[in-house]
Parts: structure tokens; C-alpha cells; sequence
């Protein structure tokens, strides 16, 4: 899921769709057990992770930034 200012995208394997809507509202309604917030505009899929290298994410062909402020519990979610 990925904020776009009055829009959240979200992308899976097979398409990408954006929808108007806030970003906090999508992510509260998200189960907290397998997203984890990686930036301020990026929530990923943990299972989805291939790996964690510096301040990037991997999932699938894609490399995301992961902000020190969610680092920490990036983290935690995937070693849970």
C-alpha cells in the first residue's frame, strides 16, 4: 500500500488500483499481524518480504525505503 496524497494505491502480484481515501484508515482496518509500516507513505505485506539489506525492503522486483522511525518495528514484525 503506498499513500499518494488523497489517494492510497494498493499493489499486488497482479494489478495495481487507486482508491481516495486517508492512508490511516486503510492501515487501521489492516489485520497488524502481517503489515507492517515500513514509511510514511509504505505499508508492506510480511509475508511478501524477501529480505531486509540497510534501509530497503525487498518484495518481489520491487525495493522499498524503510524509514528509521519504523525500522525498529519493521523489525520485530518480521522476527515475530
Amino acid at each position: 500500500m503506498e499513500a499518494q496524497g488523497d489517494y492510497v494505491r494498493f499493489v499486488t502480484e497482479n494489478q495495481s488500483l487507486m482508491v481516495h481515501g486517508r492512508f490511516k484508515d486503510f492501515i487501521a482496518q489492516l489485520p497488524e499481524n502481517r503489515f507492517a509500516r515500513i514509511h510514511k507513505s509504505f505499508v508492506v505485506s510480511l509475508v511478501k518480504v524477501v529480505y531486509l539489506e540497510g534501509n530497503s525492503v525487498k518484495l518481489g522486483d520491487v525495493k522499498l525505503p524503510v524509514s528509521l522511525s519504523f525500522k525498529e518495528a519493521f523489525i520485530t514484525k518480521l522476527n515475530a
